[in-house]
């Protein structure tokens, strides 16, 4: 029987292997641990809302890696600690709201 942990697992290596994140950013994305909420949940939910601006591979390889204005870094970089993941998905709640 399939879990709920076991999905957010698949889910996460799959989303990092196409976007080709190394094992050490992979490391330092789910060690950002907060109570209020799975890191690699919120690295999905982020992936997801790109995807959707994007609807393209190619692109939100390139979002993930490229200095963004709106942060000063790649939002990759963000994703590392627990206050970059919320700040770059609350930015991206705000920008698919604009749509």
């Amino acid at each position: 029987m399939i879990n709920n942990e076991e999905v957010v697992l698949k889910a996460f290596l799959r989303v990092c292997s196409l976007l080709n994140i190394d094992n050490d950013t992979q490391v330092k994305i789910t060690s950002t641990t907060e109570e209020n909420g799975d890191p690699r949940l919120i690295f999905l939910k982020i992936f997801k809302l790109v995807y959707l601006i994007g609807n393209d591979d190619a692109f939100v390889k390139h979002w993930f890696v490229t200095e963004n204005n709106a942060f000063g870094e790649a939002p990759i970089e963000m994703c590392k600690n627990y206050d970059g993941l919320i700040t770059v998905l609350d930015y991206l709640n705000k920008m698919t709201r604009r749509r």
